[in-house]
């Protein structure tokens, strides 16, 4: 006598075989419930994530040349070119039969989600330590830019797919990271670097194209001709950029400022003498305006950053405002060199005795004439200085 073995449902076996982790956590009432707020809400939650995504890379993103961010932000532009390519073969279908594998179909909405994630993150960072090198002025230009690109890559991913915008996005994000990572390798800041750091994001702009083209059905010829002519378009106007100093001399960045009445070296300090300022004025920390007796040495000290064993001739380039013509006449441009590795910047400073009366500026430059920061002031001549003296020192 034998027992009947029950046979099982081959349709329900089915289900139960490719029921997926993220399947089983779907089906949780607090997980559905979250699901169905953030498709209710969905734009609440993207300026959330948008918001919440900057100030976390503002607050953890330390510097250029720190090992753990820079292999953060390899492992984001690696996650997003698998992406893409994912991306790409849910909207094309895989070649040549432009069929869709049904298991990435499900995750249609998530992997546009996540690569707006990577792609945002990419720019946040860039605004991050762009802004950190960029002046309020010509250099600020791309800042702008890159700000504008992390504002409008919060919208671009929700409309149809757009092979070529991606890839354009792509290529901007790729070239900003390594225009700052390259000087950290090459431990060089010059043109050299940053054409290198162009040419190897349009490299892999275009491996990426032609890997997509090699595994989807894309739409013709004339899809992958127009991505790949986005990105020469883009990298030649990078070069303009770069040439007409609308780009900051990133990975340098000038993290203090301010002029004196005395600086010198005291042990592993600087001490800096300014005058007291007003009670309305509590946060100043510098002599502005600066009261001058004739004769008296006017100091200009700054702190610049540039990433570890870099070595880097800095000016401070003095100027003071022709009011008669309108326009800013240098003086002096005082070099000195800096070495990178200390987080709060190499310190160094300057000095004048003769200045004349009114406004005056120090532009901390690079060799190539990039301004990295400017320290402004007012000179008001007077016999004696009979404001009390303060001090602080900077290490």
């Amino acid at each position: 006598m034998s027992a009947e073995v029950p046979v099982p449902n081959s349709a329900a076996a089915d289900e139960e075989s490719t029921d997926t982790i993220l399947d089983r956590l779907q089906r949780r009432p607090r997980i559905r419930r979250l699901a169905d707020f953030g498709a209710r809400h969905r734009n609440l939650v993207a300026a959330a994530f948008f918001f919440g995504g900057f100030l976390w890379d503002l607050l953890t993103l330390r510097r250029a040349d720190a090992w753990l961010d820079n292999l953060l932000l390899a492992s984001y532009l690696s996650a997003l070119t698998a992406l893409i390519v994912l991306t790409a073969r849910v909207e094309f279908g895989d070649r040549p039969s432009g069929n869709r594998d049904r298991r990435l179909l499900r995750f249609r909405t998530v992997l546009r989600d996540a690569t707006q994630f990577l792609m945002g993150a990419l720019f946040s960072a860039s605004v991050v330590f762009y802004g950190q090198s960029a002046s309020l002025g010509r250099t600020s230009v791309y800042v702008v830019v890159l700000i504008a690109l992390l504002v409008a890559n919060e919208f671009v991913h929700r409309r149809r797919f757009n092979l070529t915008l991606l890839i354009a996005l792509y290529f901007l994000a790729a070239a900003s990271y390594l225009i700052l990572l390259l000087p950290v390798l090459l431990l060089r800041v010059d043109f050299a670097s940053f054409i290198g750091a162009g040419i190897t994001g349009a490299l892999l702009s275009a491996g990426l194209v032609w890997y997509v083209d090699t595994r989807c059905a894309l739409p013709g010829r004339l899809t992958r001709t127009k991505a790949v002519a986005a990105v020469g378009g883009l990298f030649a106007l990078l070069n303009v950029f770069y040439l007409t100093n609308l780009i900051p001399p990133v990975p340098l960045a000038m993290k203090y400022g301010g002029v004196f009445h005395d600086v010198y070296r005291s042990g592993e300090a600087y001490r800096l003498t300014y005058e007291a300022p007003p009670w309305h004025r509590f946060w100043s920390q510098t002599s502005d305006p600066f009261r001058h007796v004739k004769g008296e040495p006017v100091y200009c000290f700054a702190a610049v950053f540039a990433p570890t064993d870099l070595r880097e001739r800095i000016y401070h380039a003095w100027q003071y405002r022709d009011e008669r013509r309108g326009k800013w006449v240098e003086t002096d441009r005082i070099p000195y060199e800096v070495v990178g590795g200390r987080a709060r910047g190499y310190r160094g400073f300057t000095y004048k005795r003769t200045v004349h009366v009114g406004p005056w500026r120090v532009l901390v430059e690079d060799e190539r004439g990039f301004v990295l920061g400017k320290v402004t002031f007012d000179i008001v001549p007077v016999d004696s200085v009979t404001a009390p003296m303060k001090t602080r020192l900077y290490y």
